[in-house]
């Protein structure tokens, strides 16, 4: 009997004393990326000023321009450049309704479509604020608007905006005939993409440049100072092609991990998260320089992408996903890697098969995430496993003593 009670406090008492600390298992992806100093290159053809005055341009930056299209007028005073941006105004305000313009047949039509792309338009306004990205919210307002105003047709039973428009073309109209100081109106020599920025380089990083790039050859032209004379001298610029191309330096050790001919996934902080795809068109390196270049090339962007001469990009080798499990929670039972967990109050051993580590974690497999073939192959492999593999939102004992599967923690 004393043998029986010492036994039972014994398996009892750690059960109290013990401190069980866990976490979730979430599944997060790790990249295996480099990253570099980017230099952006494009063909773009500056527009030289031929005359003095204040420029008022009609489009926005990077929106696409037809050659002979009025795309900036070029006011004598500043005092009529106010009354360019109140057309402007109106142009949009104009926009918008005549978009909202909807059939005769919307009015037997479910209103639930208008309010889903309502709602959806809301939530982007809300995410995009959160996160403090405002470049694409000037065009999500624009559609919000229209799917408002399509509303108000529908529930009011008005034929259009018929009234409101000519109302604003007669302003705009009395607004033009205040406006009598146009110097000129410019209008593109060539079909691209309009922008009013240049930063002395457009003739100095130039596409022509990459034919038989060297390294010698790169570091003089990025030694060479920007063109005061473009900059003071041009109302803007003309991209011509959608082909742009990016030189990126990096270690020669990271280049090595690099195939040309390959396309990969790259992001520029200084933009935003969000990943683009480029092909790798080019790797330049010397034996006696520690650096190399990757010449990459792409022809979409992102709407609104900075393209700034030089800003940092990650270049995306390889992509790990699995779930992050800390590595003060691995144990090995029977020779089997694996973790404790907490099922309700009962202990459970989970086996892992780790396919990342860094300095805390492991990233372990989550068999779920596999497709079809892959878990039929993954499956075979395992036929003669023990204890069941770890899962997603698992609750992971990072600490504890004597656990042991099927322990119950009180």
């Amino acid at each position: 009997m004393v043998f029986l009670v010492v036994y039972a406090c014994f398996q009892i008492i750690p059960t109290f004393t013990d401190k069980i600390e866990t976490e979730n298992a979430y599944l997060v992806s790790v990249y295996d990326a480099t990253e570099t100093e980017a230099y952006i290159i494009r063909d773009e053809h500056v527009i030289s000023k031929d005359s003095g005055g204040v420029l008022v341009t009609l489009v926005k930056d990077g929106e696409r321009v037809s050659k002979g299209q009025a795309f900036a007028n070029v006011y004598n005073t500043e005092d009529t450049v106010d009354l360019q941006e109140q057309i402007n105004r109106i142009d949009r305000k104009i926009e918008i309704l005549e978009k909202s313009a909807i059939d005769t047949d919307m009015y037997v039509t479910d209103i639930s479509k208008t309010d889903s792309d309502i709602n959806g338009y809301m939530n982007m306004l809300y995410e995009g604020v959160a996160d403090g990205d405002l470049s694409e919210m000037v065009n999500v307002e624009k559609e919000l608007l229209v799917g408002l105003n399509k509303k108000n047709i529908i529930i009011n039973m008005t034929e259009s905006y018929t009234n409101e428009i000519a109302s604003l073309e007669a302003e705009r109209r009395a607004i033009e005939s205040r406006i009598n100081a146009v110097s000129h109106r410019l209008y593109a020599t060539q079909s691209g993409y309009f922008y009013g920025d240049v930063d002395g380089y457009e003739n100095i990083f130039v596409p022509e440049m990459l034919s038989g790039l060297t390294m010698d050859a790169f570091k003089q032209t990025e030694s060479k100072s920007p063109d005061s004379s473009v900059i003071d001298g041009s109302y803007g610029k003309i991209v011509t092609d959608f082909v742009w191309n990016v030189v990126a330096k990096a270690d020669k050790e990271s280049a090595a991990k690099y195939v040309t001919g390959r396309s990969y996934t790259v992001t520029f902080p200084s933009f935003s998260d969000e990943e683009m795809t480029m092909k790798l068109i080019d790797i330049i390196k010397t034996t006696s320089d520690e650096k190399a270049l990757l010449v990459f090339r792409a022809n979409t962007a992102p709407e609104d992408f900075t393209f700034l001469r030089k800003q940092q990009m990650n270049v995306i080798n390889d992509k790990h996903t699995g779930l992050a499990v800390p590595k003060s929670a691995l144990r090995i039972v029977g020779g089997e890697k694996g973790v404790y967990i907490l099922d309700g109050d009962i202990v459970r051993f989970r086996m892992v098969d780790i396919i990342y580590e860094n300095d805390d974690y492991y990233l372990v497999l989550d068999p779920s995430t596999l497709d079809e073939d892959e878990k039929k192959e993954w499956l075979s492999s395992h036929e003669e496993d023990v204890y069941p593999y770890i899962s997603l939102y698992d609750n992971v004992i990072v600490s504890g003593k004597a656990l042991f599967d099927g322990k119950t923690i009180a």
